[in-house]
């Protein structure tokens, strides 16, 4: 569904705005970067292919 793309997205930038309060060397663009690996990871899970299944199948076995 659209809620889990979205807590998927929402997943990347959550630990860089935590770590942004006890390191000063984070800065918007380790923000950008994680919302769209966020982004990435949400779509790629979303959409299953032959790769994505085989390593899924091989790591619950």
């Amino acid at each position: 569904t659209v809620f889990r793309l979205v807590i998927a997205i929402g997943t990347g930038p959550g630990l860089v705005l935590m770590l942004r309060w006890f390191w000063w060397r984070i800065n918007a663009a380790a923000e950008l970067t994680a919302m769209v690996a966020g982004f990435v990871v949400g779509v790629s899970a979303r959409s299953p292919t032959r790769l994505w299944r085989s390593f899924v199948d091989r790591n619950l076995q």
